[in-house]
C-alpha cells in the first residue's frame, strides 16, 4: 500500500472533490435521487486488503478476525468512479 503514498502515483491517481466539484450529471437529472443527493461528492467504502507482513513485524497486530493478516483500506470515489481519498491504516 505504500505506493499509494508515492506523490507521482497519488496526484494521478487520486483527484480530491472540493466544494466546486459539480455534481454528476447522472445523479441530477434523475428525480429519483434529486434533491436527496444534491450534495453529495461522492461514497465511502472500507475494505480489507491481504498482506504478506515482513519478519521482523509482529504479526497478530496485522491479523484480522477471519483469520488471515490483511491491511485496512478506507476509500472515497465521486460518482464518475474516480477515486478522491484514499486512507489506509
Amino acid at each position: 500500500m505504500r505506493f499509494l503514498t508515492d506523490p507521482t502515483i497519488y496526484k494521478a491517481a487520486i483527484q480530491p472533490a472540493t466544494v466546486d466539484t459539480p455534481l454528476a450529471d447522472h445523479i441530477a437529472s434523475n428525480r429519483k435521487y434529486m434533491p436527496y443527493c444534491a450534495d453529495c461528492l461522492g461514497a465511502v467504502d472500507g475494505t480489507h486488503i491481504p498482506i504478506s507482513p515482513p519478519n521482523n513485524v509482529n504479526k497478530p497486530t496485522w491479523r484480522i478476525r477471519k483469520g488471515f493478516t490483511s491491511q485496512n483500506v478506507l476509500a472515497v470515489c465521486d460518482f464518475e468512479m474516480r477515486f478522491t481519498n484514499v486512507l489506509y491504516v
